[in-house]
């Protein structure tokens, strides 16, 4: 058990610099990640919601522009070749 444990911690040990991530303000946990799959869900899922899998990856990806704050949604548009300018 020790060794796996040794084992993964220097495989992982830039991961593992929780002081310096505290310090730059950077989440320590997996929550914000699983807060946003929850979120992300229910608006996806639903009653009379049906998806086949490409489907549900495309309206994941737009969910997911529409939830983000760092301007990824205008970025995609402002980039898309059936609404930028010319």
């Amino acid at each position: 058990i020790l060794a796996t444990d040794l084992a993964y911690f220097r495989t992982n040990r830039a991961g593992l610099q929780y002081p310096i991530f505290r310090q730059h303000g950077w989440p320590t946990g997996s929550s914000i990640i699983e807060s946003t799959v929850k979120q992300l869900g229910k608006r996806v899922k639903g009653t009379e919601k049906f998806w086949s899998l490409p489907g549900a990856e495309q309206t994941l990806q737009v969910v997911a522009h529409l939830a983000s704050t760092d301007g990824s949604w205008d970025r995609f548009w402002d980039a898309h070749p059936l609404t930028s300018a010319p």
